[in-house]
């Protein structure tokens, strides 16, 4: 199952905190800061970093708590110390919900030095877990490195990584590179980024507007090449649906692929989608199910432009916009059905027997039925409810599509995606989108559209079983 909880950190998310730790100003002021990342088998994730530019004599330092797939992270950082000007200063922590915060009695305004070590987690666990293994290692940065207090997440500060892997083993990371390093361009972008390093098989491709590089364990690359002919194709026509990428001039991901031993006869396949990256863990039988290989990584990677590029302020404790559900993750499972067609990777009859299934579910629900999708995003309790909203979400977005298309012309409903991703960019405006500016996007392309949200996407009404075509926007 994709991830839910899209773990976007968000622009002012600590604004007007109880204990002082607020957005920043609209700059990242005079900061600066350089991580030095060492993978070591041995002493697993060392972390050493220097933050410049910091005010007041007591800065703060964070990171999550409890976001995503991942628990717990603050109880993986150990043995911190601080130093500043070259003596060991005193740290001291506070819990706070969603949040722990390390705070550094520097006493005046030298740069200050942190090292730490990641405790690594149990690799199996999640597809966003952060392990040092005997072959290969996988960092994810929301997981292993703090980040001053005051940063504002979104805005560009001169941050320098540097990654030490054990002699012969090749690093990937979605960071662009800088001299020996790298250099996120923002601390979302740090924390989103992640590092692979060791015994991984490369397959890419590329082409003008998409390149896609999937890393899949050990040296057998047929697993990597077959979802890389099956993704590119995808990420071209997402390309082409949107107008350009979420950001740069190209759409460039790194797909990675672990495999995962079966537990308790369970078999499984989970994805999770960070910065221009995706993460897979699913246990060996999956590995044949080439179909939702490619349908789990197009899904996330279509979290780059709906969850990314655009997105809302998200509620706890799911971490998620609930009034907004039916567009970040209803019209996502939606297109990557769309697109999947639309490339040649499923056939027509094939996209009409994934809605039927869609339907089925959601029909055999049975009070769920009722539910809103919104009401649903609310409490993801269990599996039934994960279900609805990926499926009751389709066939809303579906029948959107083709109710506008037939009100307002072919391709009506794609052409509001494409407007609403062009006018809203968070990475340009850094501005939230609504429910009010969603469907003022949508009338303003096709009359009537606002009233069919409302009615279908964000309220509970029942969503018509008449469809004709696949795609028909």
């Amino acid at each position: 199952m994709p991830d839910f909880r899209r773990r976007t950190i968000l622009l002012c998310f600590f604004l007007a905190m109880p204990w002082g730790v607020s957005c920043g100003p609209l700059h990242n002021s005079d900061l600066e800061l350089e991580y030095r990342l060492r993978i070591d088998p041995g002493e697993g994730i060392l972390v050493d970093m220097t933050a410049r530019g910091l005010r007041g004599k007591r800065p703060g330092f964070q990171i999550l708590d409890g976001i995503g797939l991942l628990q717990d992270q603050p109880g993986h950082i150990e043995g911190l110390t601080a130093r500043v000007g070259g003596v060991e200063v005193p740290v001291s922590s506070e819990e706070h919900p969603e949040v722990t915060v390390w705070s550094v009695d520097r006493g005046r305004t030298d740069d200050v030095r942190l090292r730490y070590r990641v405790r690594p987690y149990d690799p199996d666990s999640s597809p966003e877990a952060s392990f040092v293994g005997a072959e290969r290692a996988v960092v994810l940065g929301y997981s292993a490195f703090l980040v001053p207090s005051e940063i504002t997440d979104y805005l560009p500060v001169p941050i320098r990584v540097t990654v030490t892997a054990p002699p012969g083993w090749p690093v990937w990371t979605s960071w662009p590179p800088a001299g020996t390093g790298y250099a996120p361009e923002t601390s979302h972008d740090l924390w989103s980024g992640g590092v692979m390093a060791g015994d991984f098989t490369e397959t890419v491709m590329e082409t003008e507007t998409a390149r896609v590089r999937v890393l899949t364990e050990g040296r057998a690359g047929t697993p990597g090449l077959s979802v890389a002919n099956r993704l590119h194709p995808i990420l071209r026509e997402m390309v082409g649906l949107f107008g350009a990428p979420p950001r740069d001039s190209v759409l460039d991901v790194i797909a990675l692929y672990r495999v995962v031993p079966v537990r308790n006869g369970r078999s499984l396949m989970m994805g999770s989608s960070e910065e221009n990256s995706f993460f897979c863990v699913a246990t060996p039988d999956r590995f044949d199910d080439l179909e939702q290989l490619t349908a789990l990584a197009a899904h996330e990677c279509l979290h780059f432009y709906l969850g990314g590029a655009l997105i809302g302020r998200m509620e706890a404790p799911y971490n998620n916009a609930p009034d907004l559900i039916w567009l970040i993750e209803g019209v996502t499972e939606y297109l990557t059905y769309v697109l999947m067609e639309r490339a040649g990777i499923i056939t027509p009859e094939r996209f009409e027997a994934v809605h039927e299934k869609k339907r089925r579910l959601v029909r055999e629900l049975g009070t769920a039925q009722g539910l809103s999708l919104a009401a649903a995003a609310r409490s993801l309790t269990d599996a039934d409810t994960y279900q609805l909203v990926y499926s009751k979400g389709f066939l809303i977005a579906r029948y959107l599509d083709e109710t506008m298309a037939a009100e307002c012309g072919p391709g009506s409903f794609e052409a509001s995606v494409r407007d609403l991703f062009e006018s809203a960019n968070f990475y340009r405006t850094h501005e939230w989108i609504t429910p009010e500016s969603v469907r003022r996007v949508f009338e303003a392309r096709c009359p009537g559209a606002a009233l069919l949200i409302e009615r279908y996407a964000e309220g509970n009404a029942s969503v018509p079983t008449m469809f004709s075509t696949p795609g028909a926007g």
